[in-house]
């Protein structure tokens, strides 16, 4: 039944099945004449479910389809109410319904529950007839669930072909507009009806309505076509339309289907590329020029700092070398500290190379990270060994503590470690007056790879960091005080490299600092542990290499370092044969036999890399090109 009831002035009835005596031809039971068989078959073998209910609601009779029809059988079908399956109307809605259904028939659509409580739309004709005063609704009940999909399906379709963003055609073989979408009248500016009495000819200025037969035949036999044309709107522009067009058969009739799409914004984008695609190869050759000028500015900067560094590094070494035979001599007091006084001078500069060198380098992207094996150990004796005496002599504790689980042996750029934590601990202890410095290793992370993170931290009870300097305390150049009468001597440049070297480990670095309070430094480093081959037992001492007396080529240029660096080997036990430079270096080894080499870099006729590599091709030579 229904909650969907007609109006007051409508009028519902059944259509008109009637039964003249009370023998059933719904139940089965044979009928007696041929009016009787006719109700009978065309009862039975309907398609669609009929029920006869009297004005209470009760089941008088049915049909096999419409007991199947709610999921029931026919013997349970006569023993509902009309509320049973109803589920749209109230009980009180149903019987007032059923009161008022008269013999001229109506149909509705309304919604029936199955026994298993699932739902399906119906559609309700109806009729009423009165046997022996007895008021019978005969009702004829189709399933139209399925139309009912299909229509919202059909209605969705052609809003989604109306509201699609391309122009929508389907034309006949002589090539006129049969349907059009919203779209190709909002594009063209027609009015549907406009455009069904055009063809294809009235849009299209270059299609020849001649040659429609033979453009149709074209479309057959490829069966789809696509073409850049253009499309005449009504106040009378041409824009520029991709179309493609396909051949359907539909019930034996012949069509095009065409898709057309606007591509003026594409044309104008397309020139706009163009233009784009010019600038950018112009500003691509315009950055590819100073790119190669910066490129070159960089290399001439770095060959000027490595050029810089070594001229000053040699009369420096030539100080230090003749400090250090001064200090083998019998000298006063004075003499002594006036010779470490200047040994420090020349170590502290140097280090300034150093600095700026490898800064120079990183900036570059010429500093190579090596991999080699060693242990952090080593590393926190040698802070110890070189700091120890320092803290000392400021009256600072200075402590290193590392975490038992680290491994022994790792793999990973040891020289860069080193000046990492000697820079951090060398910064700690110039900025701290009293108290104490510390540096802590600690194991991070442990992977099933064998790679570890190593977490270093150097704590100090210094002067600190005033949080508004934090963000630039690792730009080249800057210290915490940059006045002219700062007390902390230095050019700034340990935590830039630091940070520098730390990313280019593939580390991190941070750093926490409050104001006369301190700072600690966070530093975490990746390292690849060795194997168990690779250990070095901890309780065995290294042996140490090489016998005293060694003959030994000393290949240098200048004398200020040849001749300290001779005096300290021959105080050593060691005989020394001098070269000027690389070539003599080479004639002399060819002629006398050496343990060892030690070559300059840069010197005149034949450098010390030319030298070297000289040595290690040569064939004449034999055994000593390996000479080390």
């Amino acid at each position: 039944m229904t909650s969907q009831r007609p109006p007051e002035s409508t009028k519902q009835g059944f259509t008109g099945v009637q039964k003249p005596t009370s023998e059933s031809i719904l139940n089965g039971h044979s009928p007696e004449n041929p009016a009787d068989f006719l109700r009978h078959v065309l009862v039975d073998q309907s398609r669609d479910g009929i029920v006869i209910v009297k004005e209470d609601g009760s089941v008088h009779e049915t049909n096999a389809r419409f007991a199947a029809m709610i999921g029931h059988s026919v013997e349970e079908v006569l023993n509902l109410h009309v509320w049973d399956w109803d589920a749209l109307a109230s009980r009180r809605e149903l019987l007032r319904m059923l009161h008022e259904v008269d013999h001229t028939g109506d149909s509705f659509e309304t919604r029936h529950r199955r026994k298993d409580g699932s739902l399906y739309d119906v559609e309700i004709t109806t009729n009423a007839a009165i046997f022996s005063g007895q008021k019978y609704i005969f009702c004829v009940c189709r399933d139209i669930t399925e139309r009912l999909r299909y229509t919202e399906e059909l209605v969705l379709t052609r809003a989604c072909v109306d509201k699609a963003a391309l122009s929508i055609f389907w034309i006949d073989p002589d090539g006129r507009l049969i349907y059009v979408n919203e779209t190709a009248c909002t594009t063209l500016g027609y009015s549907k009806r406009e455009l069904l009495t055009m063809g294809v000819w009235d849009l299209d200025p270059e299609h020849d309505q001649k040659m429609r037969p033979e453009q149709w035949r074209n479309l057959r036999s490829s069966s789809i076509l696509s073409f850049l044309t253009r499309h005449r709107t009504r106040d009378g522009r041409l824009i520029p339309v991709q179309v493609t067009s396909n051949y359907i058969e539909h019930n034996g009739r012949e069509l095009e289907l065409a898709f057309a799409q606007d591509v003026s914004e594409l044309e104008l984008s397309r020139e706009n590329l163009s233009s784009t695609v010019q600038r950018l190869a112009e500003a691509v050759e315009s950055l590819r020029l100073a790119k190669d000028q910066a490129e070159a500015a960089n290399r001439s900067k770095s060959e000027f700092l490595a050029n810089m560094s070594h001229e000053i590094r040699t009369p420096i070494n030539g100080i230090l070398g003749m400090m250090q035979l001064m200090q083998t001599t019998r000298m006063t007091p004075d003499q002594q500290e006036f010779v470490e006084l200047t040994i420090q001078s020349a170590d502290r500069l140097t280090r300034l190379l150093t600095d700026i060198l490898d800064l120079s380098r990183v900036e570059a992207g010429r500093m190579e990270i090596r991999s080699e094996e060693f242990g952090l150990d080593e590393i926190r004796d040698s802070v110890l060994g070189l700091f120890g005496f320092t803290a000392r002599g400021k009256g600072l504790a200075i402590d290193c503590s590392m975490d038992p689980n680290i491994p022994p042996r790792l793999i990973g750029d040891e020289a860069r470690v080193r000046q990492v934590l000697f820079n951090l601990v060398g910064n700690a202890l110039k900025y701290t007056e009293q108290g104490r410095v510390e540096l802590e290793m600690t194991l991070l992370s442990r992977k099933d790879d064998g790679q570890v993170r190593i977490l270093f931290t150097v704590n100090d009870t210094g002067i600190g960091i005033p949080e508004n300097r934090l963000k630039d305390i690792f730009e080249p150049f800057r210290q915490v005080d940059g006045s002219f009468t700062r007390k902390y001597q230095g050019a700034g440049l340990g935590l830039a490299i630091v940070h520098r070297l730390a990313n280019l480990m593939g580390g991190h670095i941070s750093i926490e600092s409050e104001p006369e309070h301190g700072t600690s430094v966070y530093v975490t480093l990746p390292f690849q542990i060795v194997g168990p081959k690779g250990e070095t037992p901890a309780n065995e001492e290294p042996e140490n290499v090489g016998p005293p007396g060694l003959r030994i080529l000393l290949a240098e240029d200048e004398v200020s370092n040849s001749l300290p660096t001779r005096l300290l080997l021959e105080q050593a036990g060691h005989m020394v044969t001098l070269a000027e430079n690389g070539q003599q270096a080479l004639d002399l080894l060819a002629g006398q036999d050496f343990d060892l080499i030690l070559m300059d870099i840069q010197m005149p006729i034949m450098d010390g890399v030319e030298a070297t590599q000289a040595i290690r091709e040569s064939k004449s030579l034999g055994a000593k090109k390996d000479i080390p």
